[in-house]
């Protein structure tokens, strides 16, 4: 999400008002980073009870109605100049692998399909592939955990405080994913056994 997210901004900000522009506009704010130079973090706000009971603010729409607001997610925009380097590259390189991962269990998928259609159900080939599926997806979401880890180490290096709400990276454990690779692994072994059983009663015959 950040690398595309920033790249987009870049693009955007480019083409609305040139690259001078912006940095014109950037010296003029002051303090206001530059969107250019931050990176977004997915942080959840958890609000506490007189939050929920009162609302922390209020939006007003353009008919003049204030309606009170409750934060509960919104992407954080952080300079990336004071998140140390590690903490930057590791989400991404993580975000990466598991897009790829991710094509190799698609390009798995397919495979197994096509072997089916031939006929080819209980196949050898065919409990590699699903072994395949089971670590690639175990993988993915051991993955996605360490990144989430890695994002509350960040938003932590911050110190970041607000009135009314505890504040985490927004992100859960893949439990989808895990119970996904797990039922994989469950259904590789069952074929294994099938094909076992199929070759002892051809033996017997």
């Amino acid at each position: 999400m950040a690398p595309a997210f920033k790249l987009s901004s870049i693009f955007i900000s480019g083409f609305m008002a040139g690259w001078q522009q912006a940095s014109t506009s950037n010296e003029a704010s002051g303090s206001m980073n530059s969107i250019e130079d931050s990176l977004p973090l997915d942080v959840a706000f958890m609000p506490d009870a007189s939050t929920v009971m009162h609302g922390k603010d209020c939006i007003t729409f353009e008919d003049g109605n204030s309606y009170p607001v409750i934060y509960d997610r919104v992407a954080l925009l952080v300079p990336d100049k004071e998140i140390p380097i590690y903490l930057s590259l590791t989400p991404t390189l993580l975000n990466l692998a598991c897009f790829v991962l991710f094509i190799f269990l698609a390009i798995e998928f397919i495979r197994f399909i096509v072997n089916i259609n031939k006929g080819l159900v209980f196949d050898i080939k065919n409990v590699k592939r699903l072994k395949r599926f089971s670590y690639y997806l175990i993988s993915i979401a051991i993955l996605r955990c360490a990144a989430g880890i890695i994002d509350d180490m960040t938003l932590s290096s911050f110190g970041l405080n607000l009135q009314g709400y505890s504040l985490s990276a927004s992100w859960s454990f893949p439990w989808v994913s895990l119970i996904l690779g797990l039922l994989a692994l469950l259904m590789a072994r069952i074929w294994e056994r099938g094909i076992e059983m199929k070759e002892e009663q051809e033996l017997t015959i």
